[in-house]
């Protein structure tokens, strides 16, 4: 569990630019560079995510190598791999949260992120006891309650037809003012 925390805390630092980013680029009526910022944060996600997916892959061998118990270590495998999923939607909800945060948009994220931890534990029962998948269950668990919340900020950011017209598809702007 400590290695999903540690992922999500330096994925999470990644998205804090676009507390300060969305939030001018909105104040100047520019919606088409709030849509660069969300696209730029995704790709610096994404290519942040790399060395700490490797990380808890391996991470087994690497508790097996300090002599751990192989069967906490197993269980602990068997936990990591179910979630890295989880890790993405979980840290991608994030950023789109912040995105319409950044527009002015903080009732309906709020709500959205308060009625997901509410089925949180209903997630778990499903998971862990419904369907019987063990410790792979409250992996699985977290994925379906992140991949939840970030559809249902990406309903939210859809519906808003301000918020619309600053999505459109990544494109090289991502890269604009770093690779020049």
């Amino acid at each position: 569990m400590t290695e999903t925390l540690i992922a999500q805390a330096i994925l999470l630092k990644l998205n804090r630019a676009m507390d300060s980013l969305v939030p001018q680029a909105y104040g100047r009526g520019d919606l088409e560079l709030c849509g660069v910022y969300l696209n730029r944060g995704r790709l610096f996600v994404l290519i942040g995510s790399l060395p700490i997916l490797v990380a808890i892959l391996y991470a087994k061998n690497a508790y097996l190598a300090l002599d751990q118990d192989p069967k906490v270590i197993d269980v602990m495998d068997r936990y990591l791999r179910a979630y890295i999923p989880g890790i993405y939607f979980f840290v991608f909800s994030d950023l789109q949260r912040k995105f319409l945060t950044g527009l002015g948009r903080t009732r309906l994220p709020m709500l959205c992120f308060l009625a997901v931890t509410f089925l949180h534990p209903y997630m778990l029962r499903l998971f862990c006891e419904d369907l019987d998948l063990g410790f792979e269950g409250i992996g699985y668990a977290g994925c379906a309650t992140n991949l939840l919340a970030l559809i249902l900020l990406l309903t939210i950011s859809f519906v808003d037809e301000e918020v619309r017209q600053a999505l459109h598809f990544p494109d090289s702007r991502a890269f604009y003012g770093h690779w020049e």
